[in-house]
């Protein structure tokens, strides 16, 4: 099923702000899949938020080159909605239970990520029976939870 034009994209996790439930003009602006809805609410209201969190996660779970370019393209989509108002937090966690062999990879998306959405790598696996488990790594030093 492909996405239709002027489709807004969904999120694994979405916390609605409660402001917005309650002066919801229609279910249709709960459901928030129309782009055009979101530019009549917000046109007067730019600093009004739709979402409190906006949250993606990933689980990394064999050696593919497909979850590094899924994960940027989480990044990208949070970013959007921290860009155009509809959410005040926006967060990436991306796991892993594989010695992942495009790691270099997947951290370089991770700490290029814009520093207005929280992206953070999570790792644990084991080799020869010994349980590894680096530091997360996050495009942040310390995250900013409002």
């Amino acid at each position: 099923m492909s996405r239709k034009e002027g489709d807004r994209g969904n999120y694994d996790i979405a916390i609605l702000n409660p402001e917005f439930i309650e002066n919801a003009n229609s279910k249709e602006d709960i459901v928030n899949k129309s782009v055009k809805l979101l530019e009549i609410r917000t046109k007067n209201n730019k600093n009004f938020n739709e979402l409190l969190f906006a949250i993606e996660f990933k689980y990394v779970i064999n050696n593919s080159k497909n979850f590094v370019d899924e994960v940027k393209k989480d990044n990208k989509k949070l970013l959007f909605a921290k860009e155009y108002g509809s959410s005040t937090e926006a967060v990436n966690l991306v796991f892993c239970n594989v010695d992942f062999k495009y790691k270099s990879e997947l951290i370089n998306v991770i700490k290029n990520a814009s520093d207005k959405i929280l992206s953070v790598f999570i790792q644990s696996y084991y080799d020869n029976n010994k349980k590894i488990t680096p530091r997360p790594i996050m495009n942040k030093k310390e995250p900013r939870i409002k």
